[in-house]
């Protein structure tokens, strides 16, 4: 089970691993080391991770918001490590949350997803009709255009 310092270290492999294809995401957003943009605010980067025993991730609502600025937008859900990761467009995610008619959280303001790792499937159990096999590990999605 991967602690915080592991789940650091696998972020870290993620960012190098995007790096090599994006070249360097020079501009954290805020005080979010895990989100980062190109200089020009082109590209947005989100990496976020669960443990393998997990599988849940929360998205805030506000960030959905933050993601419309950017011409392209992904987040980077690492399913326990950085070799297993779904590669989704910000924009896709929030198109199946609104179709699902999924309200965030009122405590948090966010939406709660849980993975659903099956032998050759990948979903989320509040977004079934969003077909995550198609993002996992395609870190090619992030070349500019």
């Amino acid at each position: 089970m991967p602690t915080k310092k592991e789940s650091g270290v696998e972020k870290q492999k993620a960012w190098r691993q995007i790096e090599t294809i994006t070249g360097n995401l020079i501009k954290s957003v805020g005080h979010r080391p895990d989100w980062r943009t190109t200089q020009d605010n082109a590209l947005s980067i989100q990496v976020t991770f669960s443990k393998y025993e997990q599988q849940f991730y929360d998205v805030s609502d506000a960030d959905f918001e933050r993601w419309k600025s950017y011409k392209v937008a992904f987040v980077v859900f690492l399913v326990g490590d950085c070799e297993n990761a779904l590669v989704v467009p910000a924009d896709e995610l929030k198109k199946h949350i609104k179709a699902e008619h999924r309200q965030p959280s009122e405590e948090y303001a966010d939406y709660k997803l849980h993975l659903i790792k099956g032998t050759d499937a990948y979903a989320f159990r509040e977004l079934p009709n969003l077909n995550l096999i198609k993002y996992h590990n395609a870190y090619h999605l992030l070349r500019r255009a």
